[in-house]
């Protein structure tokens, strides 16, 4: 916006794009899909049925063949994945097991999947906790050629007797694991952490030639004296414990998304997430530095009311943004894309596709 002059300067998106008709998928009662993943012009559905984690193949003409494996029959409720070139993806869930004496106990595990339904042993990768000693939720994984990391919030209620209860973000990495030893674990990266796991959103985990960039969810009352959902920035070592550098940016947020570019040895952060609840809320966009500082004109805040959904992709034209919100005639899906080029970088997020 100038204001010696009245007018507000914007980019308008121009894209080709093609929106296929709407076909019909039909589900066993109380199962719901939980997340698609693209294979290379086939892919996978992932549905919530009876507790467990059930697998659909797609097809190029999108059509739906259940697979004859279930990915997981006592799913805790947290599921991630990164789809790759070479036709497999790389999957991380939470789940449950009875152990011998009889104790429900819980672990994070991980394996990888092809369009076939086909999975490599799953290796479990955290120490199992009861449920009331802990949990461990709000998974997210990134790959980096054949480096993955995997982070998220561990809940700590025994907290070595002392039921102190406390949450924190842990790290995992290894580089193309075989086995559940090739992982490394790098326990509170971020610790004292206040939030209530029924309100937060994944946390968001990215590689970077400088750091690794975390995004994650804490109560915070600065400014105002009010406590409300604080959207947090961190950046460290993927090794090291304790991260120094964390930066409060977000007020009352969730649905947080990130993507990392590095250019000329630099990292550059491309995130949006929403702010405000119901009527008030926003969707809130920027390109930044490493220490999360935006870019010359490249923030924006756009009204966005009743924001149901945000998601994020990369492709070789762009960063592809999608997101819903309440319009004057109903619910409506926004595109966008935000432009990694050094030379040209900018954010457009203004064209309706439904």
């Amino acid at each position: 916006m100038n204001w010696d002059n009245n007018e507000v300067t914007s980019t308008i998106l121009v894209d080709q794009s093609a929106l296929t008709g709407a076909k019909q998928i039909s589900f066993n009662y109380g199962e719901e899909p939980i997340k698609v993943i693209d294979l290379n012009g086939e892919g996978l559905l992932i549905t919530s049925s009876d507790g467990g984690l059930s697998l659909y193949r797609i097809n190029s003409n999108l059509a739906l063949i259940p697979c004859s494996n279930m990915l997981e029959t006592k799913w805790a409720g947290d599921f991630s994945s990164w789809s790759t070139s070479d036709g497999y993806a790389h999957i991380t869930w939470t789940r449950r097991y009875i152990d011998n004496q009889g104790f429900f106990l819980q672990t994070l595990s991980y394996s990888r999947i092809d369009a076939t339904c086909e999975m490599t042993p799953i290796q479990d990768l955290m120490e199992p906790i009861s449920l009331s000693d802990g949990k461990y939720y709000g998974i997210d994984l990134d790959v980096k050629g054949t480096e993955i990391m995997i982070g998220g919030y561990h809940r700590d209620i025994s907290t070595g007797g002392t039921y102190k209860d406390l949450t924190s973000v842990f790290l995992l990495k290894s580089d193309y694991p075989t086995s559940s030893s090739d992982w490394v674990f790098t326990p509170n990266i971020i610790g004292d952490i206040e939030i209530n796991m029924n309100e937060a959103d994944p946390i968001v985990i990215e590689f970077g030639e400088e750091h690794t960039h975390l995004l994650y969810q804490s109560n915070r009352d600065d400014v105002t004296g009010e406590e409300r959902l604080g959207l947090w920035y961190a950046h460290g070592s993927s090794q090291q414990s304790s991260w120094t550098y964390r930066k409060s940016i977000g007020d009352t947020a969730s649905m947080q998304m990130m993507s990392v570019k590095t250019i000329d040895d630099k990292d550059y952060l491309f995130a949006v997430w929403k702010e405000g609840i119901d009527s008030e809320s926003a969707l809130v966009a920027m390109i930044t530095d490493s220490t999360m500082t935006a870019e010359e004109n490249l923030s924006m805040k756009i009204p966005s009311k009743g924001i149901g959904n945000i998601q994020m992709t990369d492709t070789h034209l762009g960063i592809q943004v999608f997101y819903d919100f309440v319009g004057p005639t109903g619910s409506q899906i926004q595109y966008g894309m935000m432009n990694p080029s050094l030379d040209d970088q900018w954010i457009g997020l203004s064209d309706r596709i439904t």
